[in-house]
């Protein structure tokens, strides 16, 4: 038994030796390993920590070399235990990698549903039945945000994946290694129990040959009974001889199997049962403090889209979720809405009230009846003449406030609303009639203003043709009453001719439309140079137009397919090449007022490019890409000629695609799927040749190809 308790602390000494060689190597791997992994969050762990203290795993080495310990592994339930403890580890990294990897799946679906439920709320948010001003700005701020938010977990779930399969494939590891461990231990364990099995049986053997002669030395020879032969102490005690020779041999095979054991096989297993344990451990460890490093970053992420760090005296900042909030200004807003009505309604009031007496009764002092004085109608202001006496003169009475200024007449286009009398002809005019004879006379006029020409004006003596045949004048203007009057009694026949007001007055109230002289046109001026002079990123007539079908046009059946009104489009196209910073589409007109026309602007605009937006240069690239049947193939095909196309091309193309994917979202109402809005913008941003219809198709395709996966072409807006 002493040597066996030597062999014993030798071996200790040596297991202690290469176990503490085997932690240290572990432990310091698993030191440094962290600060590699999280090298990412690195700066950001420095900010939010002031001290600058790199958490340190934590270790305890030293109790690896307490003598009770190596005691207790080199005994002989040490296999046994370290098999055990084994086992649980390979569990443990088990339950943890299933943990991580539902972890993952949660995050997923969390980051799915909030990206998705911001993109919904922010289309609710743009459209028009929702309050403008400060509050839908900085809500779709907000919500932008939020889409933020959620794209902050994507690094993180990317990272769950990750850890996950290194915790897989260390169980899978782990696990063959113990078997392998555990097929040999127990197989040297074995060796030295069949050995101590045989050794207890000889000495069984032994014992009872021993008790035999033992019997015979000390029994009666008197006894023995007749006919039977005892047997003879020689022979026993060659028996007891041979037991013993046998017995001996068996104790020295299993004290040198136990020595071989202790000494070398056991040491071995021990040696490499503990070393993966502890990388087994070290390794779960590593994983659950990259796991917490995770954690840290992704919540630094997300606070980092809630409040930005802003660099000091920074003009350009991220503002934070709490202060886009807090520049929503509800008085500004309600301010705002209620000055635009004037802008949205014709008119605030409606017409006056006035008592008129019955022409049956006679005269009224508030109204005359129309055949004793006509109407004659000015630019949709009235001039009523009226007889004042028998003594052939003419009271005058104009009310100066109510006269429109000769600027009115000209904004207004063509004269619909009767001949324009300027102030030297109603003078002549009546001059004549007050030096006229006193006879009976009535003006027997009338103004047609529905069809936009102008009509003259002719007074006939009063031959006894009634006030229906002398024509009564049609009154358009809801504010008769305010009008400056003419009264006219007992004048000759006087004709009116209709004045033509000259062309040189008042151009300074409506300016003509020469883009040379006002700016740089936007149709028909390629695309560099108009982002160059507008300095921005997406021309402003796509903006324009974007915005105005987003708000109002989403829901419209058949929009981009049906046309618009040519006089609107002419309209809107005018108003870009004049000054399209004064554009606002938003604020539909009496002049622009149909959404067809808009969409119908916006194709015109592309296709008045002189370099199509997918350039000519790319036209064959786009071409070929579009006849590979593969849908994977092909759309990585156009994506990288996308990514070759000029910054100018490039973002105004993102723009509009992020837009016609929102009106084929809406196909079930709008009646524009893919392939429709391929059909019509594939002849618009490429450079179509119309004889060749298979082309066309193809050009189709490219389209279709690109909304199909807007998403993964372009990073989201």
């Amino acid at each position: 038994m002493t040597d066996v308790t030597n062999q014993s602390s030798v071996a200790t000494q040596s297991l202690g030796i290469s176990g503490n060689s085997m932690v240290k190597d572990t432990s310091t791997s698993s030191k440094v390993a962290p600060a590699v992994n999280a090298g990412s969050a690195q700066t950001m762990r420095d900010n939010a920590n002031p001290s600058n203290e790199t958490q340190e795993p934590a270790s305890s080495q030293y109790l690896l070399n307490d003598p009770k310990l190596k005691e207790i592994l080199l005994s002989d339930v040490g296999v046994e235990c370290l098999l055990a403890r084994l086992k649980q580890s390979v569990h443990t990294v088990r339950e943890f990698a299933a943990y991580i990897k539902k972890m993952a799946a949660i995050e997923t679906e969390y980051s799915v549903h909030l990206k998705k439920t911001a993109r919904t709320v922010t289309d609710v948010f743009k459209r028009s039945d929702i309050k403008k001003g400060t509050f839908q700005n900085q809500i779709l701020n907000v919500l932008k945000s939020t889409d933020r938010y959620g794209d902050a977990g994507n690094t993180f779930i990317d990272a769950l994946h990750r850890i996950h399969d290194e915790l897989m494939d260390l169980v899978r590891s782990m696990d063959r290694q113990r078997k392998t461990c555990k097929e040999a231990a127990l197989r040297h364990e074995k060796n030295l129990v069949d050995a101590e099995r045989e050794c207890e049986k000889a000495k069984g053997k032994y014992d009872n040959a021993c008790e035999e002669l033992e019997k015979v030395r000390t029994a009666d020879p008197s006894k023995n009974k007749l006919g039977f032969k005892g047997k003879s102490e020689e022979e026993l005690h060659r028996r007891m001889t041979i037991c013993e020779v046998d017995y001996q041999q068996k104790v020295d095979t299993c004290q040198r199997l136990r020595r071989e054991l202790v000494e070398k096989l056991r040491v071995e297993d021990i040696r490499k049962l503990q070393g993966l344990t502890l990388e087994c451990d070290n390794a779960l460890s590593l994983q659950v403090m990259l796991f917490a490093n995770l954690i840290e970053t992704l919540q630094l992420n997300r606070a980092f889209v809630i409040c930005p760090i802003k660099p000091i005296n920074s003009p350009t900042a991220n503002l934070a979720i709490k202060e886009m909030a807090g520049k929503i200004d509800s008085e500004l807003d309600f301010y705002n809405y209620v000055y635009n009505i004037p802008r949205q309604r014709q008119s605030l009031n409606r017409a006056a009230v006035v008592f008129r007496k019955h022409p049956t009764l006679g005269p009224s002092s508030r109204s005359v009846s129309n055949s004793a004085h006509p109407t004659t109608h000015v630019g949709g202001h009235s001039m009523n003449n009226t007889a004042s006496g028998m003594n052939g003169n003419i009271n005058k009475s104009v009310n100066t406030a109510n006269v429109p200024k000769p600027s009115a007449f000209v904004s207004s286009g063509t004269a619909k609303t009767g001949p324009v009398l300027s102030g030297s002809v109603m003078g002549s005019m009546l001059g004549s009639l007050t030096s006229g004879n006193s006879g009976n006379t009535n003006l027997g006029s009338s103004f047609s203003n529905t069809n936009g020409s102008t009509s003259s004006t002719t007074t006939t003596p009063n031959t006894g043709i009634n006030n229906t045949a002398s024509g009564n004048l049609h009154n358009t203007s809801s504010n008769q009453d305010d009008s400056p009057m003419v009264t006219i009694t007992n004048s000759p026949s006087v004709l009116i001719k209709p004045v033509v007001p000259d062309s040189k007055k008042f151009t300074h109230d409506v300016p003509e439309y020469n883009p040379s002289i006002n700016g740089l046109a936007v149709y028909g001026t390629p695309l560099e140079d108009l982002l160059d002079y507008e300095e921005g990123t997406v021309p402003r007539v796509v903006y324009q137009c974007v915005q105005a079908i987003d708000n109002f046009g989403l829901e419209v059946e058949g929009i981009y397919r049906a046309n618009g009104n040519s006089a609107q489009i002419t309209e809107i196209r005018r108003e870009f090449d004049i000054d399209a910073l004064a554009v606002d589409l938003l604020r539909p007109n009496n002049g622009v007022n149909d959404i067809h026309s808009v969409s119908s602007a916006l194709k015109q605009y592309f296709t008045a490019l002189p370099d199509p937006l997918l350039t000519k240069r790319y036209h064959r690239e786009f071409i070929n890409a579009a006849n590979i049947t593969n849908d994977i193939q092909r759309r990585d095909s156009i994506h990288a000629i996308i990514n070759k196309l000029p910054d100018p091309n490039y973002t105004t193309l993102r723009y509009l695609v992020f837009h016609l994917y929102r009106v084929q979202e809406r196909e079930s109402v709008n009646k524009m799927s893919v392939a429709n809005l391929g059909i019509v913008w594939g002849p618009a941003l490429m450079d179509t040749d119309y004889q060749n219809v298979g082309e066309m198709a193809l050009e189709s395709r490219v389209v279709e190809t690109i909304l199909i996966n807007a998403y993964a072409i372009f990073e989201a807006e």
